[in-house]
């Protein structure tokens, strides 16, 4: 699977609160190699996991998704 389809797949699976599918997808290295790259608007799948879904927060950071990571943009990170 090419790093921008796990990494399509990842943020789905985030945003759509997908825990069964995300739980699948954290068992790949390939999506563990890509757990702090960012989207188009600069967030991580930590920072729309923030904003929406605790639980998937903690499945993420369980993952060893980064909480100290920034926005590009702007400062606040997904703990702030």
């Amino acid at each position: 699977m090419a790093d921008s389809d796990v990494s399509t797949k990842l943020f789905d699976a985030v945003k759509a609160g997908d825990q069964s599918r995300l739980q699948d997808l954290l068992r790949d290295k390939a999506t563990l190699s890509i757990l702090d790259e960012r989207d188009a608007e600069g967030f991580t799948a930590l920072h729309h996991a923030a904003i929406q879904n605790g639980r998937i927060a903690e499945l993420l950071l369980a993952a060893g998704a980064d909480a100290r990571a920034c926005l590009l943009y702007t400062s606040p990170s997904p703990r702030d």
